[in-house]
């Protein structure tokens, strides 16, 4: 890939804010680093750039390769214009300090310079605490405020343990979980203390507000859902009533309306259907009266019950609890990493927002003002897995107006980081944002998703940056065999309502320059690239006569009985390797076919600890070569056998040691 497809090619010259959406393969890494020469090669320095990327290993590929492309144009220009050519050569001998770096070594870099501000108050020899070493400060501060709510006669204290007894059912191990997991979420915000405020003042109060609010959305949401379903039914008499009942309601119904449509549709569902009805039109759409009758539980009774507010009544104290708790140990876990001269992760964010933007105003701090006249350009990779609380760093950092220069490549489809708390939505709101602005609307709401883009308060209607998305979509990865699969296959499992994201056209992965890649693309008489084999455990593990043509014959089959269903699955899997192998199957190999090596294969598995072992015994079987990362010394079954025997020697008592 040599040259620049023309949507790259828009990448490199687009002006103001940019949204870059790069499917798999199409190049991101090649139009980032494009984009960065350009600029230098045109006066800017590297000192005006910044480069966020995802891991350090990104941030040193970046380097290197930024290094390479400077180094290539500096050689072609140093006859034709030399003064550029020196330009470029001022730019290397600045590349091993310039800001490119994950986010957390940008704060980190940001935090040292300004340890001493009022805002942080940290001591200069502060480090960034290991894992383990946060786990031990965790758990001492939860063991010690834990004790003091089970020692106190406090209100705050009763509550408590009323909340382990009740809700956890005495297991402390939830509570501290729960303690833990709503500590971090706050900590991906860009206002932990205000998130965690708000929440407590809106469960102080007596009226189920919230609940109201999600019961009225997901009534909108079920009464789309099932005039899409009702509608093609529409010749049943029984259906007709429930399409009537959802037809004559306002846009906005109250709590009354709902009802009495809910009321409508559950009597049309239990009435006498025509002949021939009931299985082929009430089975199919039982679904969606399922749905209606939950919804209808959830309404005022006749006799003056309220559902939702007995429900509020029932969670809103233990909410207040937690959220009591979460507070207290927040405070108390900060302090102790404090006192131990240390930081973590979220506190490079926090440190760093404190630095960066003022909350009360919600403005960026002269600090985050000096880094805007200072970098002319920002670039961040993989923005599908950004935060709150890193979005908000990054925008402070970044200018406005017409002088807008923020470049943000991602994929929402590839983001798998929500368990580190990624938040996708905040790419897709850009993504709608700044395609509105695109679409030459000079005026539009900003979504509340994006919190206060370009310096207004939420939702307040005004000018925008200069903003616009550009797609990649020409992959330069697969063969177009694949794509063929891959397109269609997603087109029809990912939707909007249900991953927060569409497959649709602008989305599929196309072959990118066909006729540089002729040996790659799709003809005639092809075998499938894809192959799917499906192992049913219903129960009868029975099913080795089916594995036959996986190259092991009836003996191979025969064993498959008596394996457990792991070894099964790798067992299967490594016949099939070793007959794509001994037929000589053909993988392209960079300029030619040649035939396929041990090397080119690789199993991916979803949880590999609990499998690997198997997959190894099987392979080594089968006689395939497996490289794995195998359990540490400690995960053997040998190993972990003394183990349980010595915790039972320690405690009798000990069921689970017991039993391994």
């Amino acid at each position: 890939m040599s040259a620049l497809t023309p949507s790259q090619q828009d990448a490199l010259k687009a002006k103001g804010n940019v949204l870059v959406m790069a499917g798999a393969g199409t190049g991101k890494t090649k139009t980032l680093v494009e984009r960065c020469c350009a600029l230098l090669e045109g006066g800017c320095a590297l000192d005006e750039l910044l480069m966020v990327t995802f891991t350090e290993a990104a941030a040193a590929e970046m380097r290197h390769r930024i290094h390479l492309r400077l180094a290539s144009r500096r050689d072609e220009l140093a006859a034709t214009d030399p003064k550029t050519a020196q330009h470029l050569d001022e730019q290397l001998a600045l590349l091993d300090t310039a800001d490119i770096s994950t986010i957390h070594g940008f704060c980190l870099k940001l935090i040292r310079e300004h340890f001493h501000h009022e805002r942080l108050q940290l001591d200069p020899e502060f480090s960034v605490f290991s894992d383990a070493q946060i786990h031990q400060i965790k758990h001492e501060t939860l063991d010690a405020l834990l004790e003091s709510h089970y020692e106190g006669d406090t209100e705050e204290a009763i509550a408590f343990r009323d909340f382990v007894t009740v809700r956890a059912r005495g297991d402390e191990d939830r509570v501290r979980e729960l303690i833990w997991r709503l500590h971090r979420y706050s900590q991906s915000l860009a206002a932990p203390e205000g998130w965690v405020e708000a929440q407590l003042a809106s469960f102080n109060g007596a009226e189920p507000t919230l609940w109201r609010s999600w019961f009225a959305e997901s009534f909108a949401e079920c009464r789309v859902r099932w005039v899409a379903r009702f509608t093609p039914f529409a010749f049943s008499k029984n259906v007709e009533l429930c399409l009537a009942a959802l037809g004559t309601l306002p846009a906005k119904p109250a709590v009354e309306q709902i009802t009495e449509a809910l009321v409508a549709i559950a009597e049309a569902f239990k009435a006498k259907w025509p002949h021939g009805h009931a299985g082929k039109v009430r089975d199919v759409l039982d679904d969606c009266f399922s749905e209606a009758e939950f919804l209808h539980s959830l309404t005022p009774t006749a006799d003056g019950v309220d559902p939702l507010a007995q429900d509020w009544e029932w969670t809103r104290h233990q909410m207040l609890t937690l959220l009591g708790l979460t507070r207290d140990f927040s405070a108390a876990f900060a302090q102790a990493k404090r006192e131990a001269a240390g930081v973590d992760f979220s506190d490079l964010e926090q440190f760093a927002l404190r630095l960066l933007w003022d909350a009360n105003t919600e403005s960026p701090t002269a600090i985050a003002l000096g880094w805007r006249a200072r970098l002319t350009h920002v670039f961040v990779d993989e923005y599908q897995d950004i935060n709150a609380a890193q979005d908000t760093i990054l925008r402070a950092i970044s200018r406005d107006g017409a002088d807008a220069n923020r470049f943000l490549v991602g994929d929402v489809k590839q983001s798998i980081y929500r368990f580190r708390l990624a938040d996708p939505t905040i790419f897709q709101a850009y993504k709608r944002a700044w395609s509105m602005a695109e679409e030459g609307r000079a005026r539009h709401s900003v979504p509340a998703e994006l919190g206060q883009t370009d310096g207004g308060a939420h939702g307040v209607t005004r000018p925008t940056s200069p903003s616009q998305t550009i797609a990649l979509s020409d992959n330069f990865r697969s063969r177009a065999a694949l794509l063929d699969f891959i397109n269609p296959f997603f087109a029809s499992l990912m939707r909007e309502e249900i991953g927060g994201v569409s497959y649709d056209e602008a989305a599929e992965l196309k072959f990118g320059v066909p006729e540089k890649r002729e040996s790659l693309s799709r003809k005639s008489g092809d075998e499938p690239a894809v192959e799917f084999h499906l192992r049913l455990k219903d129960g009868n593990e029975d099913d080795g006569a089916g594995d036959d043509n996986l190259g092991g014959g009836e003996t191979a089959a025969n064993e498959l009985v008596i394996l457990e269903a792991t070894e099964k699955e790798a067992r299967m899997v490594a016949l099939r390797l070793r007959e794509l192998r001994d037929l000589k199957f053909q993988v392209w190999g960079g300029d030619a076919f040649r035939d396929v090596e041990w090397r080119d294969m690789v199993v991916l598995l979803r949880s590999p600890s609990n499998k690997v072992e198997s997959f190894a015994k099987e392979f080594s079987r089968a006689g395939v070569p497996l490289h794995a990362a195998r359990g540490g010394f400690y995960d053997t079954t040998e190993v972990s056998d003394l183990l349980s025997l010595l915790q039972l020697l320690d405690n009798p008592l000990q069921d689970v040691p017991l039993l391994a």
